[in-house]
């Protein structure tokens, strides 16, 4: 009989815990004072614009970037007092080395980390009872009747969330490969979806919003 060794998977992004999941529709007046806590968090404007103070920083954070503030590093978040902001901020702990990539960094926020970001708002309202917009959260409270795997869905979507951050970031011959095999993907997607609708008009638009 074949002998097997099986291969202990490694991770270079690993969540020990989570915080805080919120989505915010700030008033255009928006005022916070500001905080520190020894978790990361992570700041993405969904639609409008807001002013993140970090440490001596300022920074205009603009619709579809991203801010992560570091463990202990203090931060407000104000709105620009014109437009009314929908802000994703989520709060978690990880002491993989591989976070200090994120450190003082502002990032663009692609298709297909949009695209995460939504799984991981929904899939915490199959894992917790914790309102989205109380933002004196300290505890998240979990659902009765959870759906099975909601909360290691939730870690895996973050994980899978900052690595393709690091990924879309990091020049790698390795990554470029995937990014053929992800276009591949689409296409395939496109034509199914053009075959099954060969008696419409199909047009371009149609296939850009799909």
């Amino acid at each position: 009989m074949t002998e097997y060794t099986g291969t202990v998977l490694k991770s270079d992004i690993s969540i020990s815990k989570l915080y805080t999941v919120h989505y915010f529709e700030y008033s255009r007046n928006y005022q916070f004072s500001g905080e520190s806590h020894d978790f990361w968090e992570m700041v993405y404007v969904d639609k409008g614009e807001v002013i993140v103070t970090s440490e001596e920083s300022k920074y205009i954070l603009k619709q579809g970037e991203v801010i992560f503030h570091k463990p202990n590093e203090w931060h407000t978040i104000n709105s620009d007092g014109v437009t009314a902001p929908n802000v994703a901020i989520v709060s978690f702990d990880s002491k993989s080395a591989g976070m200090d990539f994120f450190k003082n960094k502002i990032l663009k926020v692609g298709q297909n980390q949009k695209s995460i970001i939504s799984k991981i708002i929904s899939e915490y309202t199959n894992a917790f009872i914790t309102p989205f917009n109380d933002p004196y959260t300290n505890k998240l409270v979990r659902k009765p009747d959870q759906l099975i795997g909601s909360e290691q869905l939730l870690k895996m979507y973050l994980c899978e969330l900052l690595i393709s951050f690091i990924r879309n970031n990091t020049p790698s011959s390795q990554y470029s490969t995937i990014n053929v095999n992800q276009s591949i993907a689409t296409l395939n997607l496109l034509i199914t979806y053009m075959q099954d609708r060969l008696n419409t008009n199909v047009t371009v638009d149609e296939l850009v919003k799909y």
